[in-house]
């Protein structure tokens, strides 16, 4: 009896140092940097998406010579808010359009 209980704690041992070396192993590896960040660079890429079509009809209503109305203005601001977007818009070296407040913006 005793011997089984000395070999059964012996192989439970065993088995964690195990686990705790393949667990240590998985985190300092690059799949766990992997996994992290897979999913910050698909919201990324989705976020790049949106701004980049409110640009271009933003850009393509410019260069046509198209005046944005404000409801047009309203409604891609109204996208870009709801995304959690933050469009700066400089003209000349100078910020002149910012769509979030929530952050200062250096000089």
């Amino acid at each position: 009896m005793k011997g089984k209980r000395s070999s059964l704690l012996i192989i439970s041992a065993v088995l964690l140092v195990i686990l705790a070396l393949v667990s240590e192993w998985v985190y300092f590896s690059d799949f766990e940097y992997n996994l992290r960040t897979k999913r910050f660079n698909r919201i990324l890429a989705e976020k790049e998406a949106v701004t980049d079509s409110c640009l271009n009809i933003l850009k393509s209503k410019i260069d046509k010579g198209e005046s944005i109305t404000s409801t047009t203005k309203s409604e891609l601001f109204r996208t870009i808010r709801e995304q959690e977007i933050t469009l700066l818009w400089y003209l000349d070296n100078k910020l002149v359009y910012w769509s979030d407040n929530s952050f200062d913006i250096p000089a």
